[in-house]
């Protein structure tokens, strides 16, 4: 006997879906320890009831039927809800179970007369469409195993996820191959295959497989900036960024290696990529403080006005104020004839009023922007935001 109870990956959140299908399950099986008769909900492949290829999913033949479903769900199920989404997640469940059903049939019609008349139930099908996008999408993540032989054996081992996944499909090969010429239940094992067949489609069609291959390269690249081997870890970085452009971390990697090799011409372009990254993404606190290391290290003429301004309205937004006005001083002493000079004055201005209390610096920010830009709509805000002498 060979049993998954865990993986080597983390649980980030929590799994409410995955719970609550658990969940149902369990009430459902309860309620077939009484009022409830699980055959009822079975799907029989010569009655193609369409209902019954969803209501199989949730009948169990006893307890041990039940456990090992449940179980396999919740080793495989959190970590792809957490990929896929809430969404996207039971539509892959529900698909994965629906497409188990429909192959189960297809066999069993192809099998012979006696076995269109065995009903099928169990969440087997829909759980291994979940076991196969989990593999795909964390394929070296290692599951944790324990296996026992004849209850005398008994021992805890590790394999990668898509290595654990082909031997559950090979052994569903093999054994649904066998049983086509014997009459009888069983294990349905063509609703295995029709679940993971599901599964992996949606991990390939879905774009799951192709992020775990990006997460892979990504851990690689951080690995070799950790080993302090920086030249190998840029030329694998550039390749990484070429098709994930977007991560800031691995951009920042990158320029602190360059610069501290001494390669700075594009040790601001990537430090800009990271800050703009951040910013699209929502994560203003992140960005913020992201932005104060980026000002301690370099001087900041060398980047863009408009991102400048984009960092000093986040800086404003997490509370250094300080940090604000200073980023927009920055802006009209090397970018006074930019676009966004007359707003980053006005901001200045408005920031020095509002949140630091220092109003003769207030009003130095608001002559300046009547002074430079007399008739812009900056100039207008400025004369009426302008403090009186006390």
């Amino acid at each position: 006997m060979l049993i998954p109870f865990a993986t080597d990956r983390e649980i980030e959140r929590t799994p409410y879906v995955t719970i609550g299908i658990i969940a149902v399950n369990v009430l459902v099986f309860v309620l077939s320890l009484g009022p409830v008769d699980p055959l009822d909900l079975a799907l029989v492949p010569s009655e193609l009831d369409p209902l019954k290829c969803i209501t199989h999913m949730f009948a169990h033949g006893d307890i041990l039927h039940i456990a090992g479903n449940m179980l396999f769900l919740w080793v495989f199920g959190v970590h792809a809800e957490l990929a896929m989404g809430t969404g996207r997640y039971l539509l892959l469940y529900f698909s994965a179970g629906i497409g188990a059903a429909f192959l189960h049939v297809a066999v069993s019609f192809a099998s012979g007369a006696l076995a269109v008349d065995i009903p099928m139930l169990g969440a087997s099908g829909a759980v291994m469409g979940v076991v196969a996008l989990f593999a795909l999408r964390y394929r070296r993540v290692k599951v944790r195993f324990v296996f026992w032989y004849m209850l005398v054996r008994a021992g805890i081992f590790e394999m990668s996820a898509l290595s654990a996944a082909i031997m559950y499909l090979v052994l569903d090969l093999l054994a649904g191959v066998f049983t086509l010429s014997l009459p009888g239940g069983g294990t349905a094992h063509w609703a295995h295959i029709g679940g993971f067949i599901v599964g992996g489609a949606y991990a390939f069609g879905g774009g799951a497989f192709q992020e775990g291959v990006s997460e892979e390269k990504r851990e690689e690249v951080i690995g070799f900036f950790r080993a302090g081997a920086p030249k190998t870890a840029i030329s694998l970085a550039n390749k990484y960024l070429a098709k994930n452009p977007d991560d800031a971390e691995v951009h920042l990697l990158v320029a602190d290696a360059q610069e501290a090799l001494g390669a700075d011409q594009r040790v601001v372009w990537h430090r800009s990529k990271a800050l703009e990254a951040l910013a699209r993404d929502g994560q203003t606190d992140l960005a913020a403080e992201t932005f104060e290391k980026v000002r301690a290290k370099r001087n900041l003429a060398q980047y863009d006005p408009a991102l400048l301004y984009s960092m000093a309205q986040a800086l404003d937004h997490s509370g250094r104020f300080a940090s604000a006005v200073a980023t927009y001083r920055e802006i009209l002493q090397h970018h006074a004839t930019s676009r966004v000079a007359p707003c980053a004055a006005l901001a200045a201005g408005l920031t020095a009023k509002g949140h630091i209390g220092d109003m003769d610096l207030a009003r130095q920010y608001f002559d300046y922007t009547v002074k430079r830009w007399p008739d812009s709509p900056e100039a207008g805000t400025a004369r009426r935001e302008r403090p009186q002498p006390g």
